[in-house]
């Protein structure tokens, strides 16, 4: 454990009995990484995963990819395909699709501890969690993984949950902020109630559909300058809102890749409006921020450009010390490493939290590495 330099003798004895709980090594932070993207060999790497009807277009008809491209009417995203040397397997496949570069990236070279795998190709959600434990999680103890499910059939989704909840290395259920339903839906609870049973946390990540008010922008900074934060403040408020978090208080979130420096904000203003408001949503028990503070965790990645004292100054500001976790969003090419991935300067402790401890709560099933 990193201790502060004004951290005081019993201050720093507590905080290394803790990290020795968590399976930290003395001296070494514990490093999670909680947003990485495996992506799978080719279209036809999934037949064997499919019923056989859906392995026809694939055998007999050559069908051998899905597009997901952007859908941008001008805008280049080619960087989107750029990253680091080192980071593109050999066979010059698709990034973050080689199990062997992947440990070895992340594991050997950026030093991570435990690294969680989110992929949200919905397309191919059904099949991906056999494949995902199969191919990732069973081979290498150090990743853990998230289901991917459709909203569109809850009863199929809780089927899912059901299948491959209880694995050790399942700790989350990924969806995306774009699929046209709010997440406070009643409809939605049986999934919600899947999770909590199996100690699954909500992870929510922007997709390809996620779009501004106005729908999709002309430019793509457009895009990455306001959806992804936009939508997922309304998907938060609508777990708020609606009632989630009173319905399932074990109920863990973390909100993936949209920032979080709206996060002061974002609270004041639904504070502001329960004050108001309140008589109209009486099942709403708790201040809109007091549900923030014990559910919802955000990513780092992609941090918004701050000094440590503006950092700390944030943390301070909304009382988000246990809310913050790093993500690296390996393999793309704007992606965190450990050493760059916060402002120097900020205090150990804080930084201690962030890379790693926060995560344990963020993740009820996720444990420490031990040797």
């Amino acid at each position: 454990m990193v201790i502060g330099p004004s951290a005081g003798r019993a201050q720093g004895e507590e905080q290394a009995e803790e990290a020795e709980e968590q399976g930290e090594e003395p001296g070494k932070p514990l490093v999670v990484d909680t947003d990485v993207h495996e992506y799978f060999k080719g279209f036809r790497s999934l037949a064997p995963y499919m019923p056989a009807v859906h392995r026809q277009p694939i055998e007999e008809w050559g069908f051998s990819r899905i597009d997901t491209g952007f859908p941008y009417t001008s805008g280049s995203v080619t960087r989107t395909w750029q990253t680091r040397t080192g980071w593109r397997p050999q066979d010059d496949g698709e990034l973050g699709s080689d199990l062997d570069v992947m440990r070895r990236n992340l594991f050997d070279e950026l030093g991570i501890d435990v690294a969680i795998l989110n992929n949200l190709q919905l397309p191919v959600a059904f099949m991906r969690g056999s494949q995902l434990v199969e191919r990732w999680l069973e081979p290498e103890p150090r990743l853990r993984g998230s289901l991917i499910v459709s909203l569109d059939n809850p009863r199929h989704a809780v089927g899912e949950i059901e299948r491959l909840g209880n694995h050790p290395q399942v700790v989350q259920v990924c969806l995306p902020t774009s699929v046209d339903i709010q997440f406070g839906e009643p409809r939605l609870r049986p999934i919600w109630e899947a999770m909590v049973h199996h100690r699954l946390t909500l992870g929510i990540h922007h997709g390809y559909g996620t779009r501004t008010i106005f729908g999709y922008p002309r430019q793509h900074i457009e895009w990455k300058a306001l959806a992804p934060s936009h939508a997922m403040m309304a998907q938060l408020a609508s777990l708020v809102f609606n009632g989630v978090f009173d319905a399932f208080p074990d109920l863990k979130v973390v909100a993936m890749e949209a920032g979080f420096s709206w996060l002061p904000y974002f609270m004041s203003r639904l504070d502001q409006q329960y004050v108001s408001f309140r008589d109209q949503v009486p099942w709403v028990k708790r201040r809109p921020s007091d549900h923030l503070r014990a559910h919802v965790a955000l990513t780092t990645q992609p941090m918004e450009p701050m000094t440590a004292r503006q950092l700390t100054a944030l943390v301070e500001d909304c009382g988000a010390a246990g809310m913050l976790v790093f993500s690296s969003d390996y393999p793309h090419y704007d992606a965190d490493v450990v050493d760059e991935a916060l402002p120097h300067g900020i205090a150990g402790d804080l930084r201690a939290r962030i890379m790693g401890r926060n995560a344990l709560r963020a993740y009820p099933k996720l444990e420490a590495p031990r040797d």
